[in-house]
């Protein structure tokens, strides 16, 4: 697995809502392995939201 920064560009004052279905250890979140900068494109910040789909 390569150590290489990956950037995710989020737009200024814009709410993401994070869905991801799954159960148990695998359940609304991300597994990040490598490097990553999460970049505003303005002055507000942006908002990331989780929202549990799964059963767990």
């Amino acid at each position: 697995m390569a150590n290489e920064l990956d950037i995710i560009l989020l737009a200024s004052g814009e709410e993401y809502v994070l869905v991801l279905p799954g159960n148990g250890d695998d359940e609304g979140d991300l597994d990040v392995l490598d490097y990553v900068r999460f970049t505003v494109d303005g002055e507000l910040p942006a908002t990331i939201r989780m929202n549990v789909a799964g059963n767990g």
